[in-house]
């Protein structure tokens, strides 16, 4: 038996190209059922903001500690802990303070 499922790894300090790379991925193994998937770690605000902009669908999740979930409801947590889609990041720079990096 053979398994049809193919798994590129394609590493690069620019997310800018990562992004574009995944997408050209994406094109040339469109098929019914596919799926891609991809991570990024940002490690500034504008960083974050950029990827935002190309990925206004992506979600993004800062740092944490693990004390930081224990006894707190999901919906009580802070958006970037929980996780957020890019139209929900801050607005404020303050915000990302102690949550860098971004994934």
């Amino acid at each position: 038996m053979s398994n049809d499922v193919a798994y590129p790894v394609f590493r690069t300090p620019d997310p800018a190209l990562a992004l574009c790379t995944a997408r050209r991925l994406m094109e040339f193994g469109r098929c019914e059922h596919s799926e891609v998937s991809a991570y990024a770690e940002l490690s500034s605000v504008a960083e974050v903001r950029r990827m935002a902009k190309a990925m206004p669908q992506g979600w993004f999740r800062g740092a944490s500690e693990l004390d930081e979930f224990q006894g707190v409801p999901f919906e009580d947590q802070p958006a970037l802990v929980a996780g957020v889609e890019a139209s929900g990041l801050p607005a404020e720079e303050a915000a990302f303070e102690g949550r860098l990096p971004v994934e």
